[in-house]
């Protein structure tokens, strides 16, 4: 596993994008393409829907899941570690046009969006909005307390509906205290409306905390759903068939959660990792 501790930013970023332009170069002799029809961080929802083959292949996908989901409900929703511009602007597309073939996937999504929002180390399109929907994306650590402040602002009392986080071989740069993982999804957990949903990759490294606390939740909260499977999707042209192995976390709140993610604490995780 690579480690670059004293990086930030821009920084990080660039390590990212060697890493891939090098693992591309080795696979396929050739990054330009991929350089100049593909940002890692800004991807088309037909590339989240290869990254989650596992947990959306019977549902048609992304846009089939968030159809069954959400109905033809107007829904807010938040891209952890991608700007979101690619991938809402179809789904928008979809909602608005339910009849015309947006993208090679097995079901279109009906749902409307109302407020979107990427998070990403990526600087792309500031602001922009289209029939009713408004999106944005700032610049921010998804993991840091000051990111998940300035992403509650952004959608107030509305909350979200729907979370996103594809992050690919940047996994490599989560935090190593799994402690900051959990209190991170705890926050976003936090301002998920009931009814909503979180589609999460995780790092491989916790896969063994991670279980035992989704074990945890589903014995003793039956409205609250946890589900984890490892490894994704490595295969296809999509940036996570280049990540290290990771895990992906769907949690489900269903009406009846506790309003407050249930997590493991500091001193869980010590226990666990002695043992």
């Amino acid at each position: 596993m690579l480690e670059y501790p004293n990086l930030r930013g821009k920084e990080v970023r660039n390590r990212i994008n060697e890493r891939y332009e090098k693992v591309v170069l080795d696979n396929f002799g050739d990054v330009g393409y991929l350089r100049n029809n593909y940002s890692w961080t800004d991807s088309l929802v037909e590339h989240y829907s290869k990254t989650f083959s596992r947990e959306l292949t019977y549902l048609g996908g992304l846009s089939g899941y968030l159809n069954l989901r959400f109905g033809n409900r107007k829904v807010n929703c938040l891209d952890l570690g991608g700007t979101g511009n690619l991938l809402f602007r179809d789904i928008h597309a979809e909602g608005k046009n339910p009849k015309v073939p947006i993208l090679n996937i097995n079901k279109k999504s009906a749902v409307e969006l109302n407020k979107t929002l990427g998070v990403s180390l990526h600087h792309g399109q500031d602001e922009f909005s289209e029939d009713g929907w408004k999106h944005k994306n700032i610049v921010g650590d998804v993991y840091s307390d000051l990111t998940f402040s300035h992403v509650e602002k952004y959608f107030k009392k509305d909350g979200v509906d729907f979370i996103i986080s594809r992050m690919g071989a940047g996994l490599e740069f989560a935090p190593e205290n799994p402690f900051k993982i959990f209190q991170a999804i705890k926050n976003y957990y936090s301002i998920l409306n009931p009814g909503g949903s979180m589609l999460l990759q995780g790092p491989a490294r916790h896969t063994k905390l991670i279980r035992v606390w989704a074990n945890y939740i589903n014995r003793n909260f039956p409205n609250l759903k946890v589900t984890v499977k490892s490894p994704t999707h490595r295969g296809g042209w999509d940036a996570s068939a280049y990540s290290p192995d990771n895990l992906t976390i769907l949690v489900e709140k269903d009406q009846g959660s506790p309003v407050e993610l249930p997590a493991l604490s500091k001193f869980d995780i010590f226990r666990m990792k002695k043992d």
